[in-house]
């Protein structure tokens, strides 16, 4: 999907990775992931942009973490800024002993520094999310501008 043109809906055509490189202007992304019944879990974390990949970090403990074990479909939301949402459905995968691990992480941590001090705890994993399904929704313009 990475280069490929969105359906357009509004006067431009965005592509994947300018959906991508959009979102990841937002310091913050909710997640949302499939609990134990079914029942939908959501969670606002940092993130960062690794390729065409969302990177974020979670403890192995958490909700999301065994939610992403059972079902690894997610639903992420960023919002680069007050007109204007970035809405994602992909699949998670864990990046444990990946080549991709360090890489990812690296990516990660260019945009949030801060988490570096977390990244050796041995509870912490890195979660990679492979976008199957993006949106972009401008409501700055009018009409709005929904790609």
């Amino acid at each position: 999907m990475n280069g490929e043109k969105l359906k357009p809906r509004g006067k431009t055509m965005m592509t994947l990775q300018n959906i991508l490189n959009t979102a990841n202007t937002a310091k913050f992304m909710t997640i949302a992931t499939v609990g134990e019944n079914g029942v939908p879990q959501a969670v606002t974390v940092e993130f960062g942009l690794y390729g065409d990949k969302i990177v974020f970090d979670t403890f192995r403990n958490s909700r999301k973490f065994a939610n992403i074990q059972r079902d690894n479909h997610v639903a992420l939301v960023m919002m680069p800024n007050e007109d204007m949402s970035i809405d994602i459905e992909g699949r998670a995968e864990i990046l444990d002993g990946s080549v991709e691990l360090s890489a990812a992480q690296e990516a990660y941590f260019e945009k949030v520094p801060e988490a570096r001090k977390w990244a050796n705890l041995p509870n912490v994993a890195f979660l990679a999310v492979k976008v199957d399904w993006a949106r972009c929704t401008d409501v700055s313009v009018s009409p709005w501008n929904i790609e």
